[in-house]
């Protein structure tokens, strides 16, 4: 056998020596949460406790009733969690607080009619659903140092269905409507912010969303000597962004700058069709496309007495109308502005923009016309300003689609 050597009682390994100042560190009281449980984390192999603070809620709900000669069915179902960390070190404090939902909602109508003219019975369902995640953490290092972050999102879905059907033998006559509709959405935002002595402060945000959506009907209306059938079809989706900052700088001044951007689009069409006592036809199609999208910047700050703001946007917008007629209508608008502001308090102000727009109709119009518009305001010593402003039309654009 070989030798073994014996440790002595006050060997220290190099790597606990070095991490236990950490350890006393951490040793020091935690601030008490509610319902609190202490978890552990290894840092350099040495476990540390964290304040923990969890719940999280249950509820279910489901009815029935009567509505006179509908039958009612109602249920809800709502789901939470929550999850905090944290830790107190002397001044300096970090927390964690992560939250997630689940909310969904039903309801449904069931109406049926039965005497001696015939059957008419109606239902209709209405489901809507949401999932939510939210997160925020914050450090605190003395009374007037403070970092937080926070993100959100969220997506969510909803829809609607309903139907009719009526017979009346001793008329022959029958009916039937079936329509629904779908939607859905989801989006998201963060916001970050640090806070410093004296009133400085550091700031921004961003969000996007998205949604969309899709509706149908249909309509079936017989008889013995004529009848009609009906349907549409539509949908459309929308984007969306926003972002923010701004830097506050106590009593020397603040500047911040801001932007925002969408996009949406649609479309439709619809068919009526009729048939008459004679036996012939007749129908009638319209069809509908439109988007809008646009932006938007804008600039401005002050320091000391001296302020200023520049701000640009653009929008723009297309549509095309078609029907059962030979021709289709079209309609595009484009449009910009710029504006800008400086001032001197108590001194002067200046504000000045411009702006320009572009629209075109076709058939009606077959050339576009081009408008700007320009103003200027000036004012000095707290007096009323004095405004300038003209505007030039230019000559018709040739507008032409293949």
């Amino acid at each position: 056998m070989g030798k073994h050597s014996k440790r002595k009682v006050g060997y220290l390994p190099k790597v606990a020596a070095g991490a236990a100042p950490v350890a006393l560190l951490f040793a020091a009281p935690a601030t008490a949460l509610a319902a609190q449980s202490d978890i552990t984390v290894p840092l350099d192999k040495l476990m540390l406790p964290i304040d923990h603070q969890q719940d999280g809620t249950l509820g279910r709900d489901l009815t029935t009733s009567t509505e006179g000669d509908a039958s009612v069915v109602d249920g809800s179902l709502l789901l939470t969690r929550r999850d905090v960390f944290g830790k107190r070190v002397g001044d300096a404090q970090w927390v964690s607080d992560v939250q997630e939902s689940v909310d969904s909602d039903h309801e449904a109508r069931d109406t049926e009619i039965i005497d001696t003219s015939g059957l008419a019975k109606a239902i209709g369902d209405r489901d809507a659903d949401a999932v939510t995640h939210a997160q925020k953490h914050s450090l605190r290092l003395s009374e007037d140092v403070l970092a937080r972050t926070a993100n959100d999102q969220r997506l969510s879905h909803g829809g609607n269905r309903s139907g009719a059907f009526s017979l009346n033998p001793a008329a022959g006559t029958a009916g039937l409507l079936d329509r629904d509709e779908h939607r859905l959405g989801g989006g998201e935002s963060t916001r970050h912010g640090v806070w410093l002595p004296n009133g400085i402060d550091v700031l921004t945000e961003n969000s996007e969303q998205a949604d969309t959506g899709l509706r149908r009907s249909v309509l079936l209306d017989g008889g013995t000597t004529d009848g009609r059938f009906a349907g549409d079809l539509a949908g459309g989706i929308a984007a969306r962004r926003g972002s923010g900052q701004a830097i506050d700088l106590g009593p020397y001044g603040a500047v911040g700058t801001a932007s925002e951007q969408h996009a949406t689009g649609q479309f439709s069409g619809a068919l009526d069709t009729a048939r008459a006592v004679q036996g012939s036809l007749s129908g009638h199609l319209d069809d509908l496309v439109k988007t809008d999208f646009g932006q938007s910047h804008a600039m401005g700050g002050n320091l000391g007495p001296v302020s200023g703001l520049v701000s640009t946007a653009q929008t723009g917008r297309t549509g095309l109308t078609a029907s059962s007629d030979p021709t289709a209508r079209s309609e595009d608008r484009l449009a910009d502005s710029i504006s800008g502001d400086l001032g001197v308090d108590h001194v002067a102000a200046l504000h000045g923009g411009t702006s320009t727009s572009i629209r075109g109709v076709l058939p009606d119009h077959p050339s576009g016309l081009v408008t700007q518009q320009q103003h200027v305001s000036a004012g000095l010593l707290d007096q009323a300003p004095t405004t300038t402003s003209w505007t030039i039309v230019a000559p018709p654009l040739s507008i032409t689609r293949d």
